[in-house]
């Protein structure tokens, strides 16, 4: 188990989590925010939850500080992860569902999903012939 998913399970519906350098795991809401740890988090903290969690394509963009958006799913719930580092303050919002309707269908950085799935299939030696 990742050891975002303990935190994943404390978020409910129209709720978000925000893990910010330099700032306690928060957990948002339209009624504002209230922190989920007394522990503020390094950058590098928050790079190690975000790797852990990661699809592989985009683990290596998380790592050179490159924006990105994923799907995870932990034992009970799916996430969209939205991840990005300006000015070296790094910042990772987990929103409940997902961006997309496969979850483990995660494109690299922006790139279009037909892209990843035309890898993908390249990958298994499978044919295009049903495309």
């Amino acid at each position: 188990m990742a050891q975002l998913d303990k935190l994943i399970e404390k978020m409910q519906a129209g709720q978000e989590i925000i893990l910010e350098s330099g700032k306690a795991p928060a957990l948002k809401s339209e009624g504002g925010s209230a922190p989920m740890l007394t522990q503020q988090l390094s950058s590098a903290q928050i790079f190690g939850l975000v790797g852990e969690i990661a699809p592989a394509e985009v683990r290596d963009l998380v790592a050179q500080s490159k924006a990105v958006k994923f799907d995870y799913v932990s034992a009970s719930k799916a996430v969209a992860v939205d991840f990005s580092v300006t000015n070296g303050q790094v910042l990772a919002r987990l929103s409940p569902g997902a961006l997309r309707a496969n979850p483990h269908a995660a494109p690299v950085g922006n790139e279009p999903e037909i892209n990843y799935l035309l890898r993908k299939m390249f990958k298994m030696n499978a044919s295009d012939l049903h495309l």
